[in-house]
């Protein structure tokens, strides 16, 4: 809770309030209990103080996505519905596509949040339709205020002064006079835009955090790194295992692609500028020869190097997010390739493994919502008779990750078993729904 011009609140309140702080001309309050919180805010609403707080856990609710109904499912026959499976639901509403702004078929359903409730989760069927209920995805942008314009808090806990999302003002975004052609002002940066733009230099999602550097030093550490390899058997370079299982018609052509898939690195960064340090921390533990980045969010005017490897990258061009790069070690020959597709971002090289042998390297993400097109995969194929495609395919299917399969999981399956190609993936899970 965050109570504006503080000046004698605690002794007002009559009591000792436990957990006060004092910040930037704020008073930062950490009631105890629940009747400490209605207490403040009893007074706070009295005396009409600018403040803000949050929802305190007993009263949040529990959001779930019921999936599988038709869109002109009627909401009342589904309140019904979950009223006989002994469930009290608050609210359901049908989810609404933002870009297209058509109905999706995805029913948002709040109940109270409790352990009864959790067995919401264990519904197949409603009707005759058969149902998944899944937790609602959280939003990877900063919650905002729509009456102060302010980040991290909600509205409907906001007594702060009202400020307008398109044009600053000290009003209510409802009460504005602002004509459609008059141009917008951010009430955070002043900017010519409205409060809720995401590129706004004030949003913390473009905030440059400034991790602090570690003092250890890098150099002996690889030095003792490399004292201690020259003890162990030495492992065989890309060349050797490509040249062992070319030579060698009894190994396993799978043990072969293991191996070679030790030497690269695959990495879903989530923005690549701000967790460079962490990839290069990796880079000296592990020493890939190929590192594959997706969802690297750069622009074409940024710049990343790495020592000892050349970049190879796709940036998105259309819209914020996305990204695949590709790093090769300089004393690898290769060259990168073009495929345009429109259903993946991809970063794709040749490596050029002695005289005749070339490898097709591929580093692919798919962004979740689409479907995968298995033409363009077949195109990266044919470049070479040998190819690791590897990345991010938001896939899921029982054949490499226990779970139920979905649409792309189905694709990519039944495209791997008809293209004879052996699929590697990570022994436990890569995302944890919240």
């Amino acid at each position: 809770m965050w109570i504006f011009f503080p000046r004698y609140i605690p002794e007002r309140l009559g009591r000792k309030i436990s957990n006060v702080h004092h910040c930037n001309g704020k008073l930062r309050v950490f009631p105890a209990s629940a009747e400490e919180h209605r207490l403040i805010q009893k007074y706070i609403s009295d005396k009409k103080l600018r403040s803000h707080t949050f929802e305190m856990a007993h009263n949040k609710l529990l959001k779930v996505v019921l999936r599988g109904l038709p869109t002109d499912f009627n909401q009342e026959e589904l309140m019904s519905e979950l009223h006989s499976f002994g469930f009290q639901p608050n609210h359901i509403f049908l989810l609404r596509n933002r870009k297209t702004n058509k109905n999706m078929p995805l029913f948002l359903v709040t109940l109270p949040k409790s352990p009864e409730s959790r067995g919401i989760f264990n519904i197949k069927n409603i009707g005759f339709f058969r149902v998944a209920v899944e937790p609602l995805n959280k939003s990877t942008m900063p919650p905002q205020c729509y009456r102060c314009q302010e980040f991290f808090h909600h509205s409907r806990f906001c007594a702060r002064a009202p400020k307008c999302l398109k044009c600053s003002g000290g009003h209510l975004t409802s009460e504005c006079t602002k004509s459609a052609k008059a141009p917008a002002k951010c009430a955070n940066c002043s900017g010519p835009h409205p409060a809720n733009f995401s590129g706004c230099p004030k949003n913390p999602i473009n905030t440059k955090t400034n991790k602090t550097k570690s003092t250890k030093n890098v150099w002996q550490e690889r030095a003792a790194a490399r004292k201690d390899n020259k003890k162990q058997p030495t492992t065989p370079s890309f060349a050797e295992v490509v040249k062992r299982g070319t030579n060698n018609n009894s190994l396993d052509a799978k043990e072969v692609m293991t191996q070679m898939a030790q030497m690269m690195l695959n990495w879903n960064a989530n923005g690549l500028k701000n967790n460079l340090d962490e990839l290069k921390d990796c880079i000296i533990n592990y020493d890939p020869d190929v590192i594959g980045i997706q969802e690297t969010h750069l622009r074409p005017a940024d710049r990343v190097s790495i020592s000892n490897y050349t970049c190879h990258r796709s940036d998105r061009r259309t819209h914020r997010g996305g990204g695949t790069a590709l790093f090769v070690k300089n004393s690898i020959r290769h060259h990168a390739i073009l495929n345009v597709s429109n259903t993946f971002e991809n970063s794709s090289v040749i490596l050029q493994i002695g005289n005749n042998s070339k490898i097709t390297v591929a580093c692919i993400y798919r962004p979740p919502h689409d479907s995968i097109n298995t033409t363009e995969l077949d195109t990266i194929l044919n470049h070479s008779n040998k190819a690791f495609l590897f990345g991010d395919f938001n896939a899921r299917h029982p054949s490499w990750n226990p779970g139920r399969a979905n649409s792309n999981g189905n694709i990519l399956c039944n495209w791997a078993i008809g293209s004879a190609l052996d699929i590697l993936a990570p022994d436990t899970p890569t995302h944890f729904n919240s």
